[in-house]
Formats: structure tokens, sequence, C-alpha cells
């Protein structure tokens, strides 16, 4: 029988996992932050994985469908706070659910430009 598991691989997911959870309970608030923010690029992480099946160079897609949604969602970042405007007041999940899609959709369609053109100059 193959060895598929050492111990070394264990003792590092624990210290990983000991890790990840000490930073959770330590500072709340920056890891809600940080999850929250992070939610922004599921829309853009479905489009590229979606792409990246059409296409033969399956990481290059979603390599550059992430890139294009970050730069999409900074290069659209000014004009969806001055969109946004009086919604940015509130309790956080009334301001996060409301201008969901306002933050979102510009990461998820610069995804879907940029991989559908790796998709299209590397086809399966």
């Amino acid at each position: 029988m193959p060895r598929t598991f050492t111990l070394q691989r264990l003792f590092l997911a624990v210290t990983l996992c000991g890790v990840l959870l000490w930073f959770v309970l330590s500072f709340p608030y920056t890891t809600l932050g940080l999850l929250l923010f992070a939610s922004w690029f599921i829309p853009s992480l479905v489009v590229s994985v979606f792409l990246s099946r059409f296409s033969s160079r399956r990481l290059v897609t979603v390599g550059l469908g992430m890139g294009a949604a970050l730069l999409g969602f900074f290069g659209f970042l000014f004009p969806s706070l001055m969109l946004a405007g009086s919604n940015l007041w509130g309790t956080w999940w009334q301001v996060y659910f409301s201008n969901y899609g306002l933050f979102s959709l510009p990461a998820a369609c610069c995804a879907l430009v940029f991989g559908g053109a790796t998709c299209m100059d590397h086809p399966r």
C-alpha cells in the first residue's frame, strides 16, 4: 500500500489550522472584513472556473480571470462608491447587501472578458 499521507503533512495541517483559528479568535472584526471583501470575488471565481472548462490551459484562464477581477474591482471602485452615495449609511449588513452587485459585477465582467479571450486564444 503506497504512503499517501505523511506525518509531516499532518503536523503542517494542524499548525495551519491552529494559526488560522488563533487569527479568527484574536481579530474577529478583521476576519469578518476580510471574508466580506473576499466574498465580492465569488462571482468572478465562478465565471473563471466555468470558462476554464473550455480552455486547454485551465490554470492560465483562472489566473487571468482573477487578475482581471482585481483590476475590474479596483478600477471601478471610485465610480461604485460614487453610485452607492447615500447607501453607505446604516448597519453593516444593510450596506453590504444593498451594494453587493455594485461592487461585484464589474469584477465578474472583467473576469468574463479576459477569461473569454484566453479561451478563444487556447481553445480545447
